[in-house]
């Protein structure tokens, strides 16, 4: 069989290039090789502080050189006037060409030397600018590397090449390049972000937000779970809510929904966040449904209250207290600016109850919105992050096996309605599977407990390779599953993938179109429950 194996179609990256067969390589090696073009290999922009600090070193050792040079000079000028030197100026002239090769020549030769290293050669250099001029047409993820794959891994799962007979194991895959996506065109907007702590889960989630916001003019809203987003905020003018204090969500408002749908999802969000029992969730549903025959809207307290006069209900009231920070009067102000600004709720004020009901309860008001204004929906407006993401989608133990988690409907219907989610997650196993299934984007960062990575390989098909790839990942490296790049490039491999931090024109970019709010504290008490058994709020 020829040494050329024809991928069906163009290798992603700076140019592509034919698909070459390699010999037999341990999976070590073929780890360590991609590391070190991880290493080695750099764009120019990442290059630059290095080549400052090197041409200032430059400039220094040639300054060292020219007054060496004048010493020298003035040294023999000074014995000419004692002894009698022939060959006087033939010297200098000598001194003066060393100190060119020495201290300008052959230090610029180094530096030139060095640098082309980082190149394979100069047309790489011109098909990487050529990809950085086309920036502007999708979002800049990061840098893809060239690595290795175990074919006949590829060949049991996908029936297009089944039929195609491979003499050799391993081949090469993808190419030395930026790596841009193509967000509009993706099947769905839907992004899966996972990995272990620490490996940049966040610095790529917030990568790929200020990037597509710069390009297509999204707007994007993080919910942070731990308070690890508000750092970039005064980068970039984000405005930032925290719950419990400036934000909160009127859990009764009917917002334009009957009063029995929304006491139906007053009902559904307290058995799968605040873990009540469904016939407890009916009481709570029947105390609402008095207020809005009455047409009043109820406060949590007033429910709170009114269960509270059977004994009955303790543990009901038990869990209403556990959940009264996040509920309350809204700032008008957050809705007005969804899709007008970008914003981040930091959710680290509350407890894990409280987070998981006020996520639930923003991406139901999302829905409405959406569903409710269908002059939003001609295009993609907003791209929703959940950080942490585990802990608001998983099912309580009072759900049924059909119960279809609310980020799993949003996520289905999210492309209709014009907004994306990315869920930011370690465990895997706890996210809805139909996300999971369905998201156009999987990133996958290192994970190294053997179960989990099993699981993984297993869920995704990914090759032997891949899943050591991926065990031995760096911080900001990972694995892409890109659907949309599947379909357009006929690829059938995934890429690996350095994530670019963004840069700090791109922050004053985005910062110079944000107008950021200073959101105003809440005047109610943040605990009203606690306030009224005080009698110090009624």
């Amino acid at each position: 069989m020829d040494d050329d194996f024809d991928s069906g179609g163009p290798i992603i990256g700076a140019g592509g290039i034919s698909l070459k067969q390699t010999k037999e390589i341990s999976l070590d090696d073929a780890v360590q090789e991609l590391h070190n073009n991880v290493k080695e290999k750099v764009l120019p922009w990442s290059m630059s502080k290095d080549f400052g600090f090197h041409l200032v070193l430059i400039f220094i050792w040639a300054f060292i050189g020219l007054f060496l040079l004048f010493s020298a000079n003035s040294f023999l000028g000074f014995l000419n006037l004692f002894i009698a030197m022939p060959h006087f100026y033939i010297m200098i002239l000598a001194l003066f060409i060393l100190y060119l090769i020495i201290g300008i020549i052959l230090p610029v030769l180094i530096l030139r030397s060095y640098y082309y290293s980082k190149f394979p050669n100069s047309s790489m250099i011109k098909e990487v600018n050529k990809e950085l001029q086309n920036i502007k047409e999708g979002v800049l993820l990061g840098i893809a590397y060239k690595h290795k794959i175990d074919v006949p891994h590829y060949l049991e799962n996908n029936q297009t090449y089944k039929s195609m007979q491979m003499t050799k194991t391993v081949v090469d895959v993808g190419d030395y390049g930026p790596y841009v996506i193509d967000y509009l065109k993706e099947p769905n907007y839907n992004i899966l972000n996972i990995g272990s702590s620490g490996f940049g889960k966040s610095v790529t989630s917030m990568s790929f937000a200020v990037r597509a916001s710069l390009v297509y003019g999204i707007k994007f809203l993080i919910i942070d779970y731990n308070g690890e987003y508000e750092k970039f905020a005064d980068k970039c003018n984000l405005t930032v809510w925290h719950a419990g204090k400036d934000f909160k969500i009127n859990l009764f408002k009917l917002n334009g929904v009957d009063p029995e749908t929304r006491a139906s999802f007053i009902s559904d969000s307290l058995v799968a966040t605040a873990k009540l029992t469904p016939l407890q969730a009916t009481k709570v549903k029947s105390a609402v449904m008095r207020y809005y025959k009455m047409k009043k809207i109820p406060r949590l307290l007033d429910v709170f209250i009114d269960l509270s006069r059977d004994s009955k209900n303790e543990l009901i009231c038990q869990r209403l207290r556990a959940i009264q920070r996040v509920i309350g009067k809204e700032p008008k102000e957050f809705w007005d600016s969804l899709l007008s600004g970008n914003n981040i709720v930091n959710l680290s004020g509350l407890n894990e109850t409280e987070k998981e009901l006020a996520v639930h309860m923003i991406l139901e008001r999302i829905y409405e919105l959406f569903n409710r204004e269908q002059e939003l929906n001609n295009k993609l407006r907003l791209l929703v992050i959940i950080d942490e993401a585990w802990r608001a989608t998983h099912k309580s133990r009072y759900e049924e096996d059909e119960y279809e988690p609310l980020v799993s409907k949003i996520a289905r219907q999210g492309r209709k309605y014009g907004f994306g989610i990315m869920l930011t997650t370690q465990q895997l196993d706890d996210a809805p599977g139909p996300f999971i299934n369905s998201s156009a984007i999987k990133l996958i960062h290192n994970y190294q407990d053997s179960d989990t990575l099993n699981s993984i390989s297993k869920l995704f098909k990914l090759s032997t390779f891949e899943s050591t790839y991926i065990e031995n990942a760096g911080i900001g490296e990972l694995l892409i599953i890109d659907k949309g790049k599947k379909i357009a490039k006929s690829q059938w491999w995934n890429d690996y993938v350095k994530v670019l931090p963004i840069r700090d024109d791109e922050f004053a970019k985005l910062a110079a179109l944000n107008q950021r709010y200073n959101p105003k504290v809440i005047e109610e008490p943040s605990m009203p429950i606690d306030a009224y058994e005080l009698g110090t709020y009624k």
